[in-house]
């Protein structure tokens, strides 16, 4: 069995949050002082947004803001840690967002950036689940798609952050998903 890593890129690859923090004005230390308080928290309601007013100045900013995130600080040994687990045999697997057209070209622009022009192997879909199977590997930071991802037969780690179960290991979440990995290739 040749396995294949399928790995998420907002919150794992890129900081998405904190584009988004930056597009609403909001201090990455007043989300933090909040979010501590809500832990496993996939949303921005606790600062008062509906979803209308989280997305709206995402959109207008258009493809800008998905080509202008910054990576993750763990975006090089994420990758690191996936090519030495499976060689080229990995994929990045994104959902697209309400602003599908915009989102997906803003995408495309910053794989091309980070990982060059000659990089083929990102999949837009919010429908993450109907690329299980038994040799596929799901690495995503939203606990619903991981168990989604699990229910249809394939297999998945969670990616810890602030808005999911694993809030405990957010600080180092490539040394938790390097021990997860190694389970799931090697037993």
């Amino acid at each position: 069995m040749n396995p294949t890593i399928l790995l998420d890129m907002d919150g794992v690859l890129t900081d998405f949050v904190g584009a988004a923090l930056q597009v609403h004005g909001i201090g990455r230390k007043e989300f933090d002082v909040v979010y501590e308080r809500y832990p496993a928290v996939y949303d921005f309601h606790p600062l008062g947004m509906t979803d209308d007013e989280f997305w709206e100045p995402i959109n207008k900013a258009g493809s800008k803001f998905w080509r202008d995130i910054k990576p993750t600080p763990w975006y090089d040994s994420m990758i690191t840690l996936v090519e030495k687990s499976v060689g080229r045999n990995w994929y990045i697997v994104t959902s697209p967002s309400r602003d599908r057209s915009a989102c997906c070209l803003g995408k495309c622009l910053w794989v091309e950036q980070h990982l060059g022009q000659s990089f083929d192997r990102m999949i837009p879909t919010g429908y993450k689940h109907l690329l299980a199977r038994k040799d596929a590997i799901l690495i995503d930071d939203r606990q619903e798609t991981v168990e989604k991802f699990r229910a249809a037969g394939g297999r998945s780690i969670i990616f810890p952050t602030q808005h999911n179960s694993l809030y405990a290991f957010k600080r180092d979440p490539v040394s938790y998903v390097q021990k997860q990995l190694q389970f799931l290739l090697y037993g």
